[in-house]
């Protein structure tokens, strides 16, 4: 939802509401992020280093020592490595969308939530 939010991509949004409810992040995380206040208490200590992280690789070439040195202490380097790859994947994905003017579409199947959902024990 980061990415979405530091491109301006309503699609990806729109998309990753359902995906997000069921994954259990709360409408006051999803408020926080729209307003981009990746400090809200609302996120947890380990969410806000996520999302700093996130919003530094999104808007310049390389994030603070500080920014990198704070996600260490929460994920493992093969995990930081996969976000970056996912960073890359959504910030991709919403220049398609900006720049093709791609109409928003609202969730009708909920194939990948119900998969999530079953991921929950």
């Amino acid at each position: 939802m980061t990415v979405g939010v530091l491109t301006e991509c309503e699609y990806e949004l729109t998309q990753h509401v359902p995906i997000s409810e069921a994954a259990e992040v709360t409408v006051q995380q999803r408020d926080a992020q729209r307003r981009q206040d990746f400090s809200n208490a609302a996120l947890t200590p380990n969410d806000q280093a996520l999302v700093q992280f996130v919003e530094e690789t999104v808007q310049s070439p390389r994030v603070s020592d500080a920014t990198f040195d704070r996600l260490r202490l929460v994920l493992t380097d093969r995990q930081i490595v996969e976000t970056l790859q996912i960073i890359g994947a959504y910030w991709a994905f919403a220049r398609i969308c900006t720049t093709l003017d791609i109409e928003v579409q609202h969730a009708t199947d909920l194939t990948s939530v119900e998969a999530l959902a079953r991921l929950k024990p």
